[in-house]
């Protein structure tokens, strides 16, 4: 007989209970050894700690302890909480720095000051975890090997663990920008809105999935003890109405029999029968689905073009070039908020405005009069197509990829857009319009790197598939149609002679997808292309035309 066993997480530690790990990540001190305390208060009151994997392991009270120093000095440790389960005793790096102390990394040792007095070091760094960027390459893994630090790189395909970083980053832009608008800041306080930023994720409460170690009661000073400050507003009780009811059951039932059969059936019929009206309502079928938000349309016109009754049939005008604006912003604020209204329509039901979106989303920071008027000419047509949704239905069961790329229509512009979508079902599932980040020699070079951006979705979704119960097993290869039978040649040709390094590389990539089986390459007529609109600006008739393509149709 033939055993698999998958294993989820693994965690290496010593065995020595009296050692210390210093955790940047960690709110409080814990420790595991119930001999280290120099007072220690149990309690059994039940509360928890909470793990960064959102385990939670009781604590079972809270002391002193005394650590002595290589330099011969104490550093007294207050209020440690007593977690007799917990594998490595940590040392919470944020509150050493929120009282004074000072960690530095250096030869192989970490060093503790404070106020520039030296109070001791301690052991190097063992192990170091990163994803698989190629900044981590060298010199930092010769680096790792001088100094037997043990480099590890997170699984590819783990949302999980990859983008941390990147994750943190985007965070901290995006409270940036709030800060410097919501205030009315010039750009050149982006520094002191990058620590404002910072000092308020650093005070927030985190939530479970945060690699951070908390408990459930505020954090008190390290050095001396401090009654929590008690809110003195007398507390109101809350009533949402009848419409909200929580129903507390040790047991939920398991199937619809059990469920009609309990003494709570009424309960579960009632709640079945609503959920049913909000199907049909929602015009969702046994045979297929609309996904509609006309409703958010109605709202982003009342809020935006409340006085404007005219109808426009196309996204964006073609006629019209928008070039960077020269003079003084004209309403920055307001244009930014209509953007960021369109953007969330778009990434949800409308791919047809994917390409206004992105030549319009440039200009945000300093917004002009040809950029607003071809704001006004985008809502209004989406007061034409108020009505319209993504209409999906059981086939085609497969998933087909379309990609396109656009001439260099604008002499003072020298970067291609790059488009795809994909369809499910009859109906996109994923697009995306974007200029692309390299600039292109020629026209084969700019259909490959949009080629190369349409197979990495491929690859992404057919890693997704692969991971939902029930899906018939094995996939088949994700076909991507191409308008350029050149491009299609080229990559599946096994040698790429061209001199560009950047082509030679997707070359490779795409290469290497069409060799496992991942995606395949298809020729597609320009003018059956439903990627076309994601690249450029197109007249009314086939505007029409690809958004039915894409599934997107008035609602019966």
């Amino acid at each position: 007989m033939n055993l698999c066993a998958v294993i989820s997480e693994i965690n290496l530690v010593g065995s020595n209970p009296r050692e210390w790990w210093i955790d940047t990540g960690a709110t409080r001190h814990v420790c595991s050894d119930k001999e280290m305390f120099a007072t220690l208060e149990e309690s059994m009151n039940g509360e928890k700690l909470f793990m960064g994997n959102s385990a939670t392991s009781d604590i079972k009270g809270q002391g002193k302890v005394v650590l002595k120093m290589t330099s011969g000095k104490e550093l007294t440790l207050n209020n440690v909480l007593y977690v007799s389960n917990i594998r490595k005793n940590l040392l919470s790096g944020s509150l050493l720095n929120k009282h004074g102390f000072r960690i530095v990394f250096e030869s192989d040792k970490v060093i503790l000051l404070k106020s520039g007095m030296f109070v001791g070091k301690g052991k190097k760094i063992k192990v170091l975890r990163s994803d698989c960027g190629g900044e981590y390459e060298s010199p930092f893994a010769e680096f790792c090997d001088q100094h037997c630090i043990k480099h590890e790189r997170t699984a590819p395909y783990s949302s999980q663990q990859n983008g941390i970083a990147e994750r943190k980053n985007r965070t901290l832009k995006e409270m940036i920008n709030a800060l410097l608008l919501s205030s009315f800041l010039p750009q050149n306080m982006w520094g002191e809105a990058v620590i404002t930023a910072n000092y308020l994720l650093n005070k927030e409460e985190p939530s479970l999935s945060k690699r951070l170690y908390e408990t459930i009661e505020k954090e008190q000073e390290l050095d001396q003890d401090i009654e929590p400050r008690c809110s003195k507003r007398a507390r109101i009780e809350k009533s949402f109405g009848p419409d909200f009811i929580t129903f507390m059951m040790e047991r939920e039932p398991q199937n619809f029999k059990e469920a009609i059969s309990s003494s709570e059936g009424p309960l579960w019929k009632e709640a079945i029968n609503s959920e049913m009206e909000s199907i049909l309502q929602n015009h969702t079928t046994l045979e297929g689905l609309v996904l509609s938000q006309s409703h958010y349309v109605d709202k982003i016109l009342e809020k935006f073009n409340k006085d404007d009754t005219a109808l426009a049939r196309t996204p964006i005008d073609i006629s019209q070039h928008l070039s960077k604006n020269r003079g003084e912003s004209m309403s920055q604020l307001e244009y930014s908020r209509v953007i960021g209204s369109l953007v969330y329509l778009m990434s949800c039901t409308r791919p047809d405005i994917a390409y206004a979106m992105s030549k319009l989303s440039i200009f945000t920071s300093n917004s002009g009069v040809e950029h607003w008027k071809a704001i006004i000419i985008l809502l209004r047509y989406l007061r034409f197509t108020r009505d319209h949704g993504l209409h999906y239905t059981r086939y085609p069961a497969v998933i087909e990829g379309y990609n396109d790329a656009n001439w260099i229509s604008d002499m003072k512009d020298s970067k291609s857009t790059s488009g795809f979508v994909f369809t499910l079902g009859g109906a996109a599932i994923a697009w995306k319009s974007s200029k692309q980040t390299a600039i292109a020699r020629s026209t084969m070079e700019y259909e490959f790197i949009a080629l190369d951006k349409c197979a990495e979705e491929a690859e992404w979704l057919r890693y997704l598939l692969e991971d939902v119960p029930g899906w018939e097993k094995p996939l088949p290869a994700i076909c991507i149609h191409c308008d350029s039978q050149y491009v299609i040649g080229r990559a599946q040709n096994k040698m790429y002679n061209g001199k560009s390094r950047h082509i030679c590389h997707r070359h490779n990539t795409i290469r290497q997808l069409l060799s496992t089986g991942v995606i395949s390459v298809d020729y597609v007529k320009s003018k059956d292309n439903i990627a076309d609109p994601l690249t450029k600006g197109l007249n009314r008739e086939l505007v029409a035309k690809m958004s039915r393509g894409m599934g997107l149709k008035p609602i019966e």
